[in-house]
């Protein structure tokens, strides 16, 4: 897919409303095509990244960070 955006997933692993394996098939399936994909799994994490067991890791300001970092990143090309 020539021009496709690059993609930066960020899924809980204790998430129950969207199963890991979806976020992990997505960025399987991108890869395969070419298309940069960061997947990153949070530790503790429910959906919508909601503490479940303890403290999120990655924590809240640093999935914000590489959120920025990503952005900034993909504007400046």
């Amino acid at each position: 897919q020539p021009g496709a955006p690059p993609f930066l997933i960020v899924q809980g692993e204790e998430d129950t409303t969207v199963p890991l394996v979806q976020s992990q098939i997505l960025a399987q399936k991108l890869a395969s095509a070419g298309i940069p994909a960061t997947l990153v799994m949070v530790e503790n994490a429910g959906h919508s990244l909601i503490p479940i067991g303890g403290a999120i890791n990655p924590s809240r300001w640093q999935i914000d960070q590489m959120v920025v970092d990503f952005f900034l990143k993909i504007l400046k090309a």
